[in-house]
């Protein structure tokens, strides 16, 4: 795993590459450089302990989907 000035990557045992975008995170996009690079990991998630940000791994392969105005106006 590692993290540059816009995105957080990771390689996965599989041989697959995914990385998100920092703007998925407030804490992450609000955070210095330096912060962002004191993270530790697990095979499940990451974690910013000076941030108190976790992310898992589950959030980067499958992310929440953004509801279509349909769903948007049935949930209200």
């Amino acid at each position: 795993m590692w993290i540059d000035d816009s995105r957080v990557h990771f390689d996965l045992e599989d041989g697959r590459s995914v990385a998100w975008p920092l703007s998925w995170s407030v804490i992450l996009t609000n955070a210095t450089p330096e912060q962002r690079q004191r993270f530790s990991f697990s095979a499940y998630h990451v974690f910013w302990d000076e941030l108190d940000e976790i992310i898992g791994i589950k959030n980067v392969l499958y992310p929440p989907t953004r509801l279509t105005s349909k769903q948007e106006r049935l949930a209200t």
